[in-house]
């Protein structure tokens, strides 16, 4: 090729790089908004469901570890001290496990909320607040959210029911004999 060719074959290909950089419209990005989780539990009332849930929940881990202790005077002292220490630690696994679950429910509603906002609001993604060092007023659509969430009621499990093994097996009776 010749030096007048090249030439304008660089111009060419150099305004079209240019050009198409150019496109690049606020129109066209991807739209964002966040959410202050926090908030929407608060202004919702999930965060009240899931406190009232998890007192319930306790109360009746309480009274299953007073069943426990009643049964703790017929045993032995060694037999009384494995008893406490295997109830102590299920007690405690249960606790972990139904705030866990009390969480993952609630966090649930919010992200489904948080969905279908997302269709209707024509955006690529929404984040949690926490995330973002700033966020402009109009990309914050917590007080939206927590609208769509106000009358939302979550289904928690049920409450736990503590058993004992005296309840549910009879240790003291012999089987009868067929005659």
């Amino acid at each position: 090729m010749n030096k007048r060719t090249v030439l304008p074959l660089m111009a060419v290909l150099l305004g079209s790089m240019l050009i198409s950089g150019c496109n690049d419209s606020p129109a066209n990005k991807p739209k964002i908004r966040f959410v202050d989780i926090d908030r929407v539990l608060k202004e919702s009332g999930l965060a009240e469901q899931k406190t009232s849930h998890l007192k319930a929940v306790h109360e009746s881990l309480l009274l299953g570890a007073e069943k426990a202790k009643a049964n703790y005077n017929t045993l032995s002292k060694d037999k009384r001290q494995q008893a406490m220490a295997a109830d102590a630690q299920m007690l405690n696994m249960q606790w972990r496990a139904e705030q866990q679950t009390a969480n993952q429910l609630v966090l649930k509603a919010v992200k489904e909320s948080a969905e279908n906002w997302m269709k209707s609001g024509d955006v690529a993604a929404i984040l949690p607040m926490q995330s973002a060092l700033a966020v402009a007023a109009e990309g914050d659509i917590t007080t939206d959210i927590a609208a769509q969430l106000k009358n939302k009621k979550v289904v928690f499990n049920e409450l736990p029911q503590m058993t004992l093994k005296s309840d549910t097996v009879d240790v003291k009776k012999e089987p009868k004999k067929a005659k």
